[in-house]
């Protein structure tokens, strides 16, 4: 991929699709790479659940 290109990552929290930038320390990287990850590495985070805190 060249600096011009991007990803379209429609995250699962039903959050707005977003413009991730192909390359490490990107908004969103991270998220994208965990996607397209091959099911080793998924399989390292299968069953993790996120608590996020209450809000006032």
């Amino acid at each position: 991929m060249t600096g011009s290109e991007a990803i379209l990552l429609c995250p699962a929290n039903h959050a707005p699709p977003m413009k991730v930038a192909p390359y490490p320390g990107a908004p969103g990287y991270e998220a994208a790479a965990t996607c397209l990850a091959p099911p080793e590495v998924r399989a390292r985070t299968h069953g993790v659940i996120v608590v996020l805190p209450q809000t006032a």
